[in-house]
């Protein structure tokens, strides 16, 4: 197992506890539900960071978002936030906080919609 395997899995470990402890907070059968769309992998990891004055990205504002699908009463699919985790959270190193971000940006430029940029406001 190479450096990046066990980072990769330290980091999917880290997050699924985070997860767990999202569908925790709920009633019981909200857990059951989210529990079950996680376990089918009914859910979606989308980074999320903060571009600064200038139109550049702030590294250290990258967070992890992640979504389940909801329908609303009409049956329209949309997503919502089950847990937001700051990268320190994660244990990441800061070279790969910088590389996730410019990955992001590539990913974000090649129309990704799991990839939100935060504008500042003017």
């Amino acid at each position: 197992m190479t450096d990046i395997d066990r980072d990769r899995e330290h980091f999917r470990a880290l997050l699924d506890s985070y997860i767990a402890d999202a569908i925790a907070a709920h009633p019981r059968p909200i857990r059951r539900r989210l529990r079950a769309l996680v376990d089918a992998g009914a859910y979606r990891v989308s980074t999320r960071f903060h571009l600064d004055a200038d139109d550049q990205p702030i590294p250290r504002t990258l967070t992890y978002v992640v979504a389940v699908p909801v329908n609303d009463a009409d049956g329209a699919v949309g997503w919502a936030e089950l847990v937001t985790v700051h990268w320190p959270l994660l244990e990441l190193a800061w070279e790969h906080v910088v590389s996730e971000v410019e990955l992001s940006i590539r990913r974000r430029e090649a129309g990704d919609p799991c990839i939100e940029i935060v504008r500042p406001e003017h």
